[in-house]
């Protein structure tokens, strides 16, 4: 935040001048790093004061560090990732972490990346691929068991849908997905028996207890915060 300032300032008593090469223009400095960067910090700092959830995710890659953190008031959960060499890296990343009640996780979604789209999660796993030192903050999404039309609630009119869809394969929650298996087959039918009457939410009110905040927690929101821009 100070190094920020610094860049940024009041235009004066800082190397962030106006028409200097990039990126000590300081409008432009201003435009691509500090605002993205107060973006990030307003999303994920209720987030990493709440510590890291414990034995939430797994990864083949040995340089790749990744940990999962939950919002105390939206209940939302993020994946916070980082590459820790000089070389790329496509690690797979394993969810370990419980869906919560009447919710199953289906994909991940970039954020402040601009418009990256959703990574589809299946079984439990997904791949994504890391340059050097790289940092990768995912938002965690979840579908309503049940919901095979995506409107928030389990109803009658999800029988509709997965008959209309039958046969469908694609992304887990494609239209007709009851359960989110990415294929529209009879057992969305009972997904939707199952669930019927559910609402979108229900499940998101248990927080788990997070680990304590660590001196590796703070490292790693410093590098979420700080990281390499292009």
């Amino acid at each position: 935040l100070h190094f920020a300032y610094y860049r940024t300032g009041n235009w004066w008593g800082s190397p962030a001048y106006p028409d200097e090469p990039y990126p000590y223009d300081g409008r432009q400095w201003l435009d691509d790093v500090w605002e993205p960067q107060a973006a990030e910090i307003n999303t994920l700092g209720p987030v990493l004061q709440n510590g890291r959830v414990d034995n939430a995710v797994s990864d083949n890659a040995y340089d790749v560090r990744a940990s999962v953190y939950q919002d105390p008031d939206t209940g939302k959960y993020y994946l916070l990732t980082l590459n820790e060499t000089t070389g790329s890296e496509m690690p797979t990343f394993t969810m370990d972490l419980e869906d919560p009640p009447g919710e199953k996780f289906i994909s991940a979604t970039p954020l402040f990346e601009g418009a990256r789209p959703a990574i589809p999660i299946i079984t439990t796993q997904f791949s994504d691929t890391f340059s050097q030192y790289e940092v990768h903050v995912y938002e965690l999404m979840t579908m309503l068991l049940g919901d095979a039309n995506g409107d928030g609630v389990v109803s009658a009119d999800d029988y509709g849908s997965v008959q209309g869809n039958f046969g469908g394969v694609g992304v887990p929650g494609l239209p007709g997905d009851a359960n989110g298996t990415g294929q529209v087959s009879a057992d969305d039918y009972a997904s939707v028996q199952a669930n019927f009457g559910n609402t979108r939410g229900m499940g998101m009110g248990s927080v788990p207890v997070p680990e304590p905040t660590t001196i590796g927690l703070l490292g790693m929101s410093l590098v979420a915060i700080f990281r390499k821009r292009k």
